[in-house]
């Protein structure tokens, strides 16, 4: 008998043994936590096993003599036996919620897929139904159009430039580089002139003048704001370039958002509608706790163009808080600099690192 036993215990131990896994056993289908399992089997062979072990202990080797232990160890284990048939249908209806719970995911991720998808496709509908001229008045289309918006923007990037080489030169004096003033001064000067003599004259006469009064002095030196001549434009243009990345953001936040103004009044149709639906796949990628793979996806569709006109949104102080943090936070940008040609004055990779944690 207890030889019967054993095969029975080393039995179902092994069985039990291939059954475990991350700290739960699946019995039918049914995971059922370990700790909850062991102490149902505790029991469940306590109450097997105890007629066997009372009747050997009481000396009834005759099992028709035990007929009244075996009707008293009935009524005893019945209610027993009742309770853990209820403990096996409350984990098969555990199951079944936990069953219930994942077909519900799952119809969650299928509409989820659904959305973001279908906003992505918005995103390059948009762009491929676009149309408008180039700088020669020929139709361009689809993705063309991005590449001429970038090259507007550029433009428009270098006449500020010249804007801010004179702002410069009237506020800031002493931050520009000496080249500079003899670049200036050999424009009005024969060769035999000391131009080295002249610049310092110069440079003199700027850092005591008041702001008003340097003004005034540069009408005269270069003209009016927008009828200088080739030469004195390009180099107020190469001044405020050249300093563009080495002046606070603070004192260049407004080139950004003149130049974003100027593109919207000419291309608005486009980047009024790009950037709305833009910004509402980001909110619905934010929403969604396990992102990262969305997130990845809209990153490695994104064109050159479309991260640069990213950044001149975000820089021009004209998008969300939302968007600028989203944008900023999740390295949209981390490649501007592979594309730093369309950008002002050629900035380094640190440079621009800089210049978008400025924008925070």
């Amino acid at each position: 008998r207890w030889a019967w036993c054993g095969k029975i215990l080393l039995f179902n131990i092994s069985w039990f043994n291939g059954r475990v896994m991350n700290d739960k056993i699946k019995i039918f289908g049914i995971e059922i936590p370990l700790n909850e399992f062991r102490i149902f089997i505790f029991i469940l062979i306590a109450i097997v096993f105890a007629p066997i072990l009372l009747s050997t202990i009481l000396g009834y080797t005759n099992m028709k003599e035990a007929g009244g232990i075996g009707d008293f160890f009935n009524g005893l284990t019945a209610p027993f036996i009742s309770f853990f048939g209820s403990i096996l249908v409350y984990f098969a209806l555990k199951s079944q919620i936990k069953a219930n719970q994942i077909i519900t995911d799952q119809f969650e991720l299928q509409n989820q897929d659904s959305l973001f998808f279908r906003l992505v496709d918005n995103l390059h509908n948009r762009i491929n139904n676009y149309s408008t001229f180039d700088f020669n008045k020929n139709e361009i289309k689809s993705y063309e159009v991005l590449k001429h918006i970038v090259e507007y923007k550029k433009i428009k990037m270098d006449d500020e430039a010249v804007n801010y080489g004179r702002y410069l030169l009237a506020k800031h004096p002493k931050e520009i580089p000496d080249k500079f003033y003899l670049d200036i001064v050999s424009l009005n000067n024969l060769p035999s002139v000391d131009l080295f003599e002249e610049s310092n004259q110069l440079k003199s006469k700027l850092f005591i003048l008041s702001d008003n009064e340097r003004r005034e002095f540069l009408k005269v030196l270069f003209g009016g704001r927008g009828y200088e001549k080739k030469d004195q434009r390009n180099i107020l243009r190469a001044i405020g370039s050249v300093c563009f990345y080495k002046t606070e953001f603070k004192l260049r936040a407004d080139i950004y958002a003149n130049v974003f103004y100027e593109t919207t009044n000419k291309f608005g149709g486009f980047m009024d509608g790009y950037f709305n639906v833009l910004e509402y796949l980001l909110k619905t990628v934010s929403e969604i706790k396990e992102n990262s793979f969305y997130i990845e996806y809209i990153k490695n569709q994104l064109t050159k163009y479309e991260v640069i006109l990213i950044f001149y949104f975000v820089a021009s102080g004209k998008s969300s808080d939302f968007f600028k943090k989203f944008i900023i936070e999740n390295n949209f940008l981390i490649n501007l600099s592979n594309y730093n040609n369309y950008l002002i004055d050629l900035p380094s990779k640190e440079e621009l690192e800089i210049e978008i944690s400025s924008l925070l």
